[in-house]
């Protein structure tokens, strides 16, 4: 075999190179812009993480259904106690309108009299 056999395999192989070198960069090309947007979407799950940490510890310190439910029954309660203490301080008010009516008239009554 000649030089000038061997020369349409060699170029044979030279454009069987260039089409794998072209199709090479085309994949690979791909795969940077994918590799971009994979990076971009991994910083944005990383920051969604983040916040929903933050939110999660904040929802703890919040009352739940049955500490909710707990806290009305109470109020509740204290609302009754509170109406109760109203009924038994009314005899008391009474009293104290009398003893300023009795101290509002026996103080003119003194002052007639001076």
């Amino acid at each position: 075999m000649t030089l000038s056999d061997l020369s349409p395999v060699i170029s044979g192989i030279g454009g069987l190179l260039g089409i794998v070198s072209i199709v090479y960069t085309w994949i690979t090309a791909r795969s940077r812009v994918n590799g971009e947007e994979i990076k971009v979407l991994r910083e944005r799950s990383q920051e969604h993480d983040r916040r929903i940490d933050r939110i999660e510890k904040d929802i703890e310190h919040l009352p739940d259904r049955n500490h909710a439910h707990s806290m009305q029954v109470e109020l509740a309660q204290m609302r009754g106690e509170i109406q109760l203490l109203a009924e038994r301080l009314k005899p008391v008010a009474a009293i104290s309108e009398r003893l300023q009516e009795f101290l509002l008239e026996e103080a003119k009554a003194r002052r007639s009299a001076s």
